[in-house]
């Protein structure tokens, strides 16, 4: 078991880029826990976006495309 004193380069390199990683985003990653922020529900509805797309490859045009994405996911609300 390593202690506190133990110096940060004895730690394995994957171990260092996460600690300087945390420590950078320290203030970001606090604020999105305290406030309850989250990106799946946007990857979620990329995800279906992306499905809806690949389903409508053999579409004329782009408009098409778009209308059934708005009409299967309907009004999009992130919060």
């Amino acid at each position: 078991m390593t202690g506190e004193s133990e110096p940060l380069s004895s730690r394995p390199p994957s171990f260092i880029r996460l600690s300087k990683t945390i420590r950078t985003h320290r203030e970001g990653i606090l604020a999105s826990i305290r406030l309850g922020v989250s990106n799946g529900r946007v990857e979620g509805l990329n995800t279906k976006a992306r499905s809806i797309i690949a389903r409508s490859y053999r579409f004329h045009s782009a408009k098409a495309t778009l209308a059934l994405v708005c009409k299967l996911l309907g009004p999009i609300d992130l919060k």
